[in-house]
């Protein structure tokens, strides 16, 4: 099952509970890989425009949550596994 998620840069210190503006920030679909964690999701995009991912932060409003991103990982071509926290 997919769902909406906004990717992007957050500018602000890691312990800060402030909310950025996510809306300039890329917005696509994602799907759960393995099991749902919402303290520490993994998610997988297929975005066939980008080359080289560097986000450091992601909104998924489905859970209306903010995670940092920790880990973005090439599955295949255009296809990016992006772990958060």
């Amino acid at each position: 099952m997919s769902f909406t998620i906004y990717i992007g840069h957050a500018f602000k210190r890691f312990n800060s509970t402030s909310q950025p503006d996510y809306s300039g920030w890329l917005e696509t679909n994602a799907v759960w890989k393995n099991a749902k964690d919402l303290d520490s999701p993994t998610i997988e995009l297929y975005l066939p425009d980008v080359s080289s991912p560097d986000w450091n932060y992601m909104y998924i409003p489905s859970q209306q949550a903010y995670y940092w991103i920790t880990a973005i990982t090439t599955v295949r071509a255009n296809t990016w596994q992006v772990s958060g926290v």
